[in-house]
């Protein structure tokens, strides 16, 4: 994992960094997972780089990737995203779908200030129009910089309770995420 392992914040973990230069001069293969859902995995790397961290992008796993190697495999690469950040680089090669073209997703995220009536309206409708649904994480709340705030959870069960369907989740601790 990274936030709360390897940082705190801004902050580097004591020692997190001489454990990761460790592993390389030992040959040791490893990789970092994180649940975060608002940041591309090259934005991740960027920052684990300020930090003093020598982490390579393709290290790093995240929901986002787990979601768009689930599409590829279905053959359905037609989405509608409801995150917030950057995140949404992570799906390169895959169709974003437009407001009145129907897509094979609803892929929910970290959606902050995005989810609006209208945000969810909109993947409620695709949804009931026969969208499958892809939630890239479920957890309730996260530890902002100032204070508890809302995570992808409280959207996803509103999406469902509305539909009536059940979202795949992508991100930890789904089997879905540790088996691709």
């Amino acid at each position: 994992d990274l936030d709360g392992v390897l940082y705190v914040g801004n902050t580097p973990i004591e020692g997190a960094r001489e454990a990761i230069a460790f592993l390389k001069k030992q040959g040791y293969a490893f990789r970092c997972v994180s649940n975060t859902t608002r940041k591309c995995r090259q934005t991740i790397a960027a920052r684990l780089s300020l930090m003093g961290f020598d982490i390579p992008a393709d290290h790093i796993f995240t929901p986002p990737l787990a979601a768009v190697s689930h599409m590829k495999r279905s053959g359905k690469t037609g989405y509608h995203l409801l995150a917030t950040g950057d995140v949404e680089k992570d799906f390169s090669g895959l169709k974003r779908t437009g407001y009145g073209t129907k897509p094979d997703w609803v892929v929910v995220g970290d959606a902050g200030d995005n989810v609006t009536y209208g945000s969810l309206n909109t993947a409620f409708r695709f949804l009931m129009d026969g969208a499958e649904f892809l939630a890239l994480e479920n957890d309730r709340y996260w530890m902002a910089a100032d204070g508890l705030s809302l995570s992808a959870g409280p959207v996803v069960r509103a999406l469902e309770y509305a539909s009536g369907k059940t979202a795949l989740v992508m991100g930890k601790p789904s089997t879905a995420f540790f088996s691709l």
